[in-house]
């Protein structure tokens, strides 16, 4: 039996809620979405990190965004956002990370002009089937972005990733496609806080799309290591 006392400490600690994850209902497991958002009504108020899982409906994802208080949440993790969530979310005036893995065929509308509201933005991840040029838009006009990391089947204006240049403050950039299309990454050196780049096509490091520059140079590949493991780097 738990005491009225400890009870009330475990509703109201906030360094036990400071994240939260939200889970699809599953008969077996009593701790489904229908228990945890019933909770997340008592705590949301201290939740600052809210995970959302893949299947969790399109209501409770709405619900779940309705109880948390949007001065309040610094961290969203959606891995398949619904519209309804996403054009929620220009009231969380205190995010600074998001990550939204959108599965629709195609981008919905509502998501570019949602990020364009969100300038406070440090960490933005985007998983979707493609990429329109106004997503990349609304990407740019989050300028004071330290971490990037965009996931497409298909990058509908491949020349236009040469414009992430103009995130002056970016330190991690991961792109990552399926497509066969050539596409223009930006040049690294023309990123002046760049300490992490990662380019990935069909799972596999650079793949077809060769040719870099860096430096004035044209950067085939290269691997590097930790220096008490081996060589710090070997370039090609």
């Amino acid at each position: 039996m738990v005491s009225k006392r400890w009870h009330r400490v475990f509703l109201t600690e906030p360094g036990l809620w400071a994240g939260f994850e939200i889970l699809a209902d599953d008969p077996e497991q009593p701790w489904g979405g229908g228990a945890r958002l019933a909770l997340l009504q008592r705590v949301g108020s201290m939740v600052s990190s809210l995970e959302i899982g893949e299947e969790v409906t399109e209501a409770d994802q709405a619900e779940a965004v309705r109880w948390v208080q949007p001065r309040q949440l610094e961290e969203l993790f959606v891995l398949n956002a619904a519209p309804q969530l996403v054009e929620a979310l220009p009231r969380f005036s205190c995010l600074t990370l998001l990550s939204l893995g959108l599965t629709e065929d195609y981008l919905h509308p509502g998501t570019a002009a949602t990020i364009r509201q969100l300038p406070q933005l440090l960490n933005l991840t985007l998983y979707s089937s493609t990429l329109p040029p106004h997503a990349l838009e609304a990407v740019l006009a989050c300028a004071q972005l330290t971490n990037l990391h965009l996931s497409s089947d298909e990058f509908e204006q491949p020349q236009a990733l040469t414009q992430l240049t103009r995130l002056r403050q970016l330190g991690s950039l991961w792109l990552l496609t399926v497509s066969e299309e050539r596409l223009y990454v930006p040049e690294p050196a023309q990123l002046p806080a760049l300490t992490s780049y990662q380019f990935e096509v069909n799972g596999s490091q650079w793949g077809s799309h060769r040719g870099m520059q860096v430096a004035g140079c044209t950067l085939h590949g290269c691997s590097c290591r930790a220096e008490e493991a081996g060589p710090a780097m070997d370039w090609n």
